[in-house]
């Protein structure tokens, strides 16, 4: 009886040591576990500290595309659009794009195209007042849209406008500047500004300006800047900038140049953009934006951007336009737009694209 009750009694106390020894095991690894997690809170990144931005490996001075890409959109027209060209020329105005003449594969063209939203296109005239060119330029003052200079069949210096795109007042045959095309031409200061341009021997280093369009003064001529054309010129922080281009020795420019008033111009001196002729360029959000264009060699299709502190960028694009040069840049307040151009495709072909990248895309 004896030997039954103590073996059950080894048998209770085997039992309840094993319980025991799995409790602890419980309470070991519970330990464990709570040290762990103090352990990753004790070295953790404080919640208030910013970690550290990598920025983008630097080449040549120049940072390169980095992450975040902009995403420029091709916009396919519903109906019916204008024929392909290049170095047409045109304005938003109106709350409409608007695209006036240029040069086709077989002719040049004179004709006026309006749209909304770059989709839908009505032909507001098929033949302007003026003669069929391209290499033009044109601006909107005080309600009415100017346009000046191109080529013809021969280099011009006549000044046109219109309040509707379809009637068209010839201002003045022959203007006060010399015949030419390519040149550029801004409003500012409730002025229109025409600088540059290439004549019958040689480009221009010249600014004009007209409170009219009629009557034209020469502001400087020569200006410090090379003569060029096929550059761009646009108004930023209250100022004219003149940009790229190339000059009489067929160079290919990537220099900067600004104006408060037109007639004293300073050069800016930060790292640039790729020398370019024949490109696009605008404002969004707040920075100078360059699009495209031509070296002499290849046609581009990179962009580039101006930060606040005047250095120069390359923009990764998610999805690039296609390479392409005479494009026409313009923007609303919502998007930066280029229409048609002389594009690289499988062939150098002229085109009718519309492409638009979100202004507010930063």
């Amino acid at each position: 009886m004896k030997n039954k009750t103590a073996q059950e009694l080894e048998a209770r106390i085997e039992k309840l040591a094993n319980k025991s020894a799995t409790n602890r095991t419980l309470i070991y690894l519970i330990f464990a576990l709570l040290f762990a997690i103090l352990l990753l809170v004790l070295f953790q990144t404080h919640p208030n500290e910013v970690p550290e931005i990598k920025k983008p490996p630097v080449e040549n001075g120049k940072n390169k595309p980095g992450p975040d890409p902009e995403k420029p959109i091709k916009v396919e027209p519903a109906r019916q659009v204008w024929p392909k060209r290049h170095s047409h020329s045109g304005v938003y105005f109106q709350n409409h794009f608007w695209v006036i003449g240029g040069l086709g594969k077989d002719q040049m063209f004179n004709d006026v195209w309006k749209s909304a939203d770059g989709r839908e296109w009505k032909l507001v005239t098929a033949s302007a007042g003026f003669s069929a060119r391209y290499a033009h330029s044109t601006a909107v003052l005080q309600d009415q849209i100017y346009l000046l200079g191109g080529w013809d069949g021969e280099r011009r210096n006549d000044v046109w406008r219109s309040r509707d795109g379809s009637d068209w007042e010839r201002l003045t045959e022959h203007a006060e500047f010399e015949p030419r095309n390519s040149q550029t031409l801004v409003t500012f200061q409730d002025k229109l500004w025409m600088i540059g341009g290439i004549g019958s021997e040689n480009r221009f280093a010249d600014v004009w300006s007209s409170e009219d369009g009629a009557h034209w003064e020469a502001v400087q001529r020569p200006a410090p800047f090379p003569g060029r054309n096929s550059h761009q010129a646009l108004i930023f922080q209250d100022r004219i900038w003149i940009l790229g281009g190339f000059d009489d020795d067929d160079k290919r420019l990537n220099d900067v140049w600004s104006s408060v008033d037109g007639s004293t111009w300073r050069k800016e001196e930060k790292n640039s953009f790729s020398p370019r002729s024949n490109f696009g360029a605008g404002i969004i959000s707040g920075e100078i934006w360059v699009f495209g264009g031509t070296d002499g060699e290849t046609l581009l299709g990179d962009c580039w951007k101006r930060n606040s502190g005047g250095d120069w960028n390359r923009v990764n694009l998610e999805k690039p336009f296609i390479a392409g040069r005479d494009q026409l840049a313009l923007q609303d307040d919502k998007h930066f737009w280029l229409f048609g151009g002389y594009l690289l495709g499988q062939e150098k072909t002229y085109s009718n694209d519309t492409w638009s990248l979100s202004i507010n895309s930063r």
